[in-house]
């Protein structure tokens, strides 16, 4: 009995460490997050990535090289997001940064669902696969 009680306890617990995803809706939206994951990977180390969800169902930001604006659709009881077609300037950046411009930019069309693990913005795809993460500026 007593080595039920401990399990129970641990259990109990190490479940209050976790925490529960929470669906995003437009207002928890607003705002500028930093993407530290794309596609396959971790963004860039003190790359200028990041996206800013605005009042007008727009977002704008930087893809890591040039400016990129697009629309956007959130509902925030089945917790989907979805992007329109975006949107960018043409500038060139040094390879690197060009190649994580490109994944980001052609990941945003894969979004589907979104949610908040702790303080991070999650984005997956009809896979439920984490394809992009940002966190609060």
């Amino acid at each position: 009995m007593k080595k039920f009680w401990l399990t129970s306890s641990l259990v109990i617990a190490l479940s209050a460490c976790s925490s529960t995803p929470t669906i995003v809706n437009e207002s928890s939206l607003l705002g500028e997050w930093k993407f530290t994951y794309i596609q396959d990977g971790p963004a860039i180390d003190n790359s200028p990535a990041e996206i800013i969800f605005l009042k007008n169902n727009m977002v704008s930001g930087n893809a890591s090289c040039n400016r990129m604006k697009a629309g956007y659709k959130v509902d925030g009881e089945k917790g989907t997001l979805s992007f329109d077609r975006n949107a960018s300037t043409m500038m060139m950046c040094p390879p690197v940064l060009m190649d994580q411009e490109n994944k980001l930019l052609s990941t945003m069309s894969e979004v589907t669902n979104a949610y908040f693990k702790e303080d991070v913005l999650v984005m997956t795809n009809n896979k439920n696969r984490t394809i992009l993460q940002a966190v609060k500026k």
